[in-house]
């Protein structure tokens, strides 16, 4: 066989760490958590500012756009 009996006996020998489900999905969330406060919360904000910038505009604006513009 491909495996040796020593090897298949510690195997028997030892049983597997299950861990709780919260300890196994806490680095997970963990991440989540850090990628919500460092990108899409900032995100939104900035999207939201500039929809509020947007809808205060009004005919005889004067506009600037990235490229220069008027």
């Amino acid at each position: 066989m491909l495996i040796s009996s020593a090897f298949a006996a510690a195997e028997a020998a030892a049983p597997a760490a299950s861990g709780s489900l919260l300890a196994n999905l806490a680095p997970l969330l963990f991440i989540f958590i850090i990628f919500y406060f460092l990108v899409i919360r900032p995100q939104s904000k900035k999207i939201r500012t500039h929809q509020e910038m947007l809808g205060g505009l009004k005919k005889g604006d004067h506009v600037v756009t990235g490229g220069g513009f008027l």
